[in-house]
């Protein structure tokens, strides 16, 4: 008898969407969609491409982090050349619900300030570029029971496939890449992020 655990989903507005937040039958779909989710996200600010005004992106911002509060539930955060004001936000919340950086890029300086907030940090395989040595630097500095990796498929495959179609078997590259930097073993690092990942989603470890 194979027991099967039921697909995890989350749901959100994305920064580069913010407008359409605003739309009533939007946010009341979106309300009944996030009730049902196992995370809320992602969200966050994009200034890099900057598709919404900072005005409404900040707003569907809040917006997401309200829902996730009351609901108690994770929340995901796109974080791009914005980590002043996506830290300033977290920073004037008192947030008990676990937090994720998607796809973390900062460097030291704002990897020790979102460390003080207890947020969680997932990695993606930009870590294993060559150019991602303030990333690399970064990621000694996240303590091991905050970690977390993902792959962003079907984007930022990791080396040796960058510019290729990414694929949910090379975590395995990121994970290693990972483990090098932080002194594990790649076998010790999977145990630390199932860990972890099991704690964001209030499960058992065995689950």
């Amino acid at each position: 008898l194979m027991i099967r655990r039921p697909p995890r989903s989350t749901q959100g507005v994305s920064s580069a969407a913010s407008d359409v937040y605003k739309r009533q039958d939007v946010k009341q779909e979106l309300l009944s969609l996030m009730q049902a989710s196992d995370l809320i996200g992602e969200t966050g600010l994009d200034y890099y491409r900057n598709l919404s005004s900072k005005e409404n992106q900040i707003k569907n911002f809040e917006f997401h982090i309200n829902i996730a509060e009351d609901l108690n539930k994770p929340l995901i955060i796109h974080c791009r050349d914005s980590f002043s004001d996506v830290f300033d936000i977290l920073s004037n919340r008192n947030l008990n619900n676990p937090i994720i950086l998607h796809s973390w890029t900062g460097g030291n300086k704002w990897t020790k300030k979102f460390v003080e907030l207890g947020v969680y940090f997932s990695i993606s395989g930009i870590i294993t570029y060559d150019t991602a040595h303030d990333l690399q630097a970064a990621v000694t500095k996240i303590p091991t029971d905050k970690l977390l990796l993902e792959t962003d498929v079907p984007y930022l495959a990791p080396q040796p496939f960058k510019g290729k179609r990414n694929n949910p078997t090379y975590i395995k590259y990121t994970g290693a890449k990972v483990a090098e930097l932080i002194d594990l073993t790649p076998n010790e690092l999977s145990k630390i992020t199932i860990t972890n990942t099991n704690k964001v989603m209030n499960r058992e470890n065995n689950e």
